[in-house]
């Protein structure tokens, strides 16, 4: 994937920019608080909306104005594709009146549906892209100072490495039940079998004793008959 051009209006700090940004590496500069994550921040809005950015909407417009519009220009996979943001602001509310993503097979319209197909378009959602692009302003310097430890939490938490390995219990966890079911399955037949040989050690079923039993009274009865004549 690759930013082209990003143009916002009324999008924080700026009240009108437009940046083409050309093939090779880009160096944006300026002292603190100018504005330079603003414009990486209007790229992940235009995307995914307020939620990769874990601010409202309110927050996005320039104060004062009353709307504010975001533009992205960007190539994947061979593809070319435009998002348009605009974002009001009406007692104090401030809500997306439009939201369209411009692409070779058509048009996707709405907030929600703009940030599905995105999130199906890259494979990822608004969390995962921001962690794998963007260091914010000052987490670098956390990194750099801190403890082996410490850098070592904050780079799984960066890469969202913890979700793998909550995974990985997940699927251990699955192999064991499944093993013990299986296990519990290959002891049936030999339970079965064992119930054979013992049924085959203790006779024939209850009714064949009692129809022996009769017999034998019956052969004791004419014995005796025998000797009384």
């Amino acid at each position: 994937m690759r930013f082209e051009r990003v143009r916002v209006e009324n999008f924080k700090c700026y009240a009108d920019a437009d940046l083409r940004l050309e093939r090779g590496v880009t160096v944006i500069h300026g002292v603190n608080g100018s504005g330079k994550s603003s414009l990486l921040e209007a790229c992940f809005f235009a995307l995914y909306g307020a939620r990769a950015l874990d601010r409202t909407l309110d927050e996005l417009v320039t104060i004062g104005a009353e709307e504010a519009t975001v533009e992205l220009w960007f190539a994947h996979g061979g593809e070319s594709y435009h998002i348009k943001r605009r974002v009001r602001v009406r007692d104090d509310r401030a809500t997306t009146v439009e939201c369209v993503l411009d692409e070779s097979d058509g048009v996707v319209e709405g907030a929600r549906d703009v940030r599905e197909r995105v999130a199906s378009l890259l494979r990822m959602d608004h969390e995962a892209f921001v962690n794998c692009a963007y260091v914010r302003q000052g987490e670098v310097n956390k990194l750099i100072n801190a403890s082996p430890g410490e850098r070592q939490d904050m780079i799984d938490d960066l890469l969202q490495l913890g979700r793998l390995e909550e995974y990985r219990k997940r699927a251990s966890d699955a192999r064991v039940g499944v093993g013990r079911v299986l296990e519990g399955q290959a002891r049936v037949p030999l339970s079965t079998r064992r119930t054979d040989r013992i049924q085959r050690r203790e006779g024939p079923p209850r009714p064949a004793q009692r129809r022996r039993e009769r017999t034998r009274q019956r052969s004791c009865g004419t014995r005796q008959l025998r000797r009384t004549t």
